[in-house]
């Protein structure tokens, strides 16, 4: 019996898989992006511990390309118990520069997407993902603790400074209707 072909694949052939290459539902270029992060944690910190909130906006100049606003405000910004143990025993503590504590920040950067496919999840759902480089540079306002607990925390205002800020996420998109 002869074969039908499709596109170049042989069908009804149980050993042959045919893969739809397949547009994306929208384009990115040209639209407007709001995120919310509603938690956001410091990684690593030695001296220092912050934990906030950020929104960011990205406007999506191309398909790969977007430029990107993010302020955050860090409604926990404390010395960490390695910093605080080092003062209570020793009287010692980080160097200035490594203990300053940040209340907020504003940066403004790009977006990258470099690499972007689907996969196929469970029967029928189609998946789409894109990996997610960003990078930027604002400037935020930041303290430094003069007296340390217990007999209550002093701080003083050291200033706004200038910050930098690298990332990378994986967006994900489920179906039609989950991101």
């Amino acid at each position: 019996e002869q074969q039908k072909l499709v596109a170049g694949a042989p069908l009804y052939n149980p050993n042959v898989a045919v893969h739809i290459v397949q547009k994306k539902q929208f384009v990115d270029g040209g639209k407007h992006e709001l995120t919310l992060y509603p938690a956001v944690a410091q990684v690593n910190g030695k001296f220092t511990q912050h934990y906030g909130t950020a929104l960011s906006y990205t406007y999506h100049l191309h398909e790969n390309l977007g430029l990107q606003i993010t302020p955050q405000y860090n409604w926990s910004a404390s010395e960490s118990a390695f910093n605080l143990e080092l003062v209570n025993k020793v009287r010692q503590q980080g160097q200035p520069a490594t203990t300053l504590l940040l209340n907020w920040v504003a940066t403004g950067g790009v977006e990258v997407t470099p690499l972007y496919g689907k996969f196929a999840f469970y029967q029928g759902i189609l998946g789409q993902f894109s990996l997610v480089l960003t990078g930027g540079a604002g400037i935020g306002q930041t303290q430094h603790m003069l007296k340390p607990p217990p007999n209550g925390v002093t701080y003083g205002d050291t200033g706004r400074r200038f910050v930098g800020q690298v990332g990378a996420g994986l967006r994900l998109q489920l179906g039609n209707r989950f991101t």
